[in-house]
């Protein structure tokens, strides 16, 4: 007998008072049957729900271990109860789990966070909290939301990694404030600054302008990369001799104004002296720094800031014009030097169409003053070339198109180049039209016959002559009598006719050039 059939023979000799266990064994047998099916049928159906919850469990348990934010399960004292992979990425090398969350923060934001952590377990604050970490490199982290579980015993906090936008942040602050080329304060940080000096410094205050000069010239020789490396030269040398009481600013393209906050009178001076020796020892190529000084100091409580300012760039362009034509000068032979450490045969050919122009002068019996400008312009006629590219003044073959009209521009540079210094004022027109044609086929300005300067003419000649003698990488030498024929069979149409017959009748007998 089975146990079941023992069971209920069991309760059918109780004569038990309830219905449902009365009629026979074998009704009693099919009704718990009954029963065993359907509660068969519930725990399969358990089973389901079980497994069902578990995979669920372990799904959101990836999603908490594998989210693309930081997440931490922390109690009340700070300790890590659980993290997910992001928190370890966040931390670096530290370990979360099992530490304590203070651990992670820097020193210098504890305090905050320790009154943070005290209002989320007395008030469950719902508030964002932005932090450094303790980790090298340094990261920046916020915590997005933060809520307390499990009857007030746990904390859970999502973060996000904010070093990225922080640091953003911080360049945009700096670019907002300082000079781009030179990292120094720019005009706009300048502006505010003198604004709040000038509400609480009342003495031992003092300002210098200062002006670098020949810029634009070298930015016209040499382009823009150049003048730049001078000026961060210019700010390297100013900067060596400042202290923690000085500001330094560029609020212009060559223009910088040095703020002292603690100083005296004298101190300035020095400065000042101090910087326009040291100057002289910088050179960029052989193009050596030259920058005008203008001091100003605050000898009354009452002297506005601003006023100073101005009386220090003032004083400083009072100064830029006792010193203006003697720098000019430097940077241009600065520049013709670089021309004739760029290509040796430059400098050659200069001084032989100096000798020859000058000899041209005498023979045609000009003034003094002439024969001086056609020496000296012969000397610097083709300082415009120390903008042009080294390659072409090289090429041996004929230049293309682009390559052409780069040449053709050395004229008007060389005109730009010495029209800022006024030692050569007189001679800029006859370096500008030496290459202007007879018949007004030339360059730049395509003018004709007696438009053309008479000394630019003459130069033209001695200058076709010389190069035409010597060696060049697109051409053989030429002997004096076969430049003649050359000579000649051009007048007219490139040169004066009239002074190529002097030219080939008396200037040639008179030099020798070999």
């Amino acid at each position: 007998m089975s146990e079941l059939e023992k069971l209920i023979e069991q309760v059918l000799e109780k004569n038990s008072p309830h219905k449902e266990f009365e009629g026979s064994k074998e009704i009693l047998i099919e009704a718990l049957s009954i029963y065993h099916e359907e509660l068969c049928s519930q725990n399969d159906e358990l089973s389901e729900i079980n497994q069902y919850l578990e995979e669920t469990k372990l799904e959101y348990e990836r999603l908490f271990m594998d989210a693309p934010v930081g997440y931490l399960i922390v109690d009340l004292t700070g300790l890590i109860v659980k993290a997910n992979h992001y928190s370890y990425q966040l931390f670096d090398s530290l370990t979360p789990h099992q530490s304590k969350l203070q651990h992670f923060i820097a020193d210098e934001d504890q305090d905050r966070f320790y009154f943070f952590f005290q209002q989320l377990k007395e008030d469950q604050l719902e508030t964002s909290f932005s932090f450094k970490t303790r980790t090298e490199p340094v990261r920046y982290i916020k915590f997005l939301q933060q809520y307390v579980r499990s009857n007030e015993t746990l904390i859970h906090l999502a973060m996000i990694d904010k070093t990225a936008l922080v640091t953003y942040q911080k360049q945009i602050k700096y670019m907002s404030n300082h000079d781009a080329l030179t990292g120094v304060y720019n005009r706009h940080y300048y502006e505010n600054l003198i604004q709040q000096l000038n509400e609480k410094l009342t003495e031992h205050f003092g300002v210098i302008f200062a002006d670098i000069n020949g810029l634009k010239m070298i930015n016209d020789a040499f382009g823009h990369a150049f003048g730049d490396e001078l000026i961060k030269k210019a700010v390297e040398l100013i900067e060596h001799h400042m202290d923690d009481t000085m500001y330094l600013a560029r609020i212009g393209g060559d223009e910088f104004v040095i703020i002292l906050t603690e100083t005296t009178e004298e101190q300035m001076k020095k400065l000042m002296l101090t910087l326009k020796e040291a100057q002289s020892l910088i050179t960029v190529k052989d193009i050596q720094l030259s920058i005008s000084f203008g001091y100003a100091y605050k000898r009354k409580p009452s002297q506005d800031l601003i006023k100073l300012v101005h009386l220090a760039e003032d004083r400083m362009y009072q100064n830029k014009l006792h010193t203006k034509s003697s720098g000019r000068k430097d940077i241009i032979e600065g520049i013709l030097a670089v021309l004739h450490e760029k290509k040796p045969r430059e400098k050659e050919h200069g001084e032989r169409v100096s000798f020859l122009a000058e000899t041209f002068g005498k023979v045609l019996n000009l003034n003094a003053t002439e024969i001086h400008q056609l020496k000296t312009a012969g000397l610097l006629h083709d300082i415009g070339k120390v903008a042009v590219d080294h390659t072409i003044l090289d090429k041996a073959s004929g230049l293309n198109t682009n390559e052409k009209r780069e040449m053709k521009q050395h004229p008007e540079m060389g005109y730009r180049i010495l029209q800022a210094s006024q030692e050569f004022k007189d001679i800029v027109d006859i370096v500008l039209y030496h290459h202007e044609f007879y018949d007004g086929t030339g360059y730049p300005r395509g003018l004709k016959g007696e438009s053309i300067p008479y000394l630019s003419r003459i130069l033209a000649v001695c200058d076709a002559y010389d190069a035409m003698t010597k060696p060049r990488p697109y051409s053989i030498p030429k002997s004096k009598e076969e430049a003649s024929t050359e000579l000649k069979y051009h007048k007219g149409r490139q040169f004066d006719a009239e002074l190529v017959d002097i030219f080939i009748s008396k200037v040639l007998l008179k030099v020798d050039l070999n």
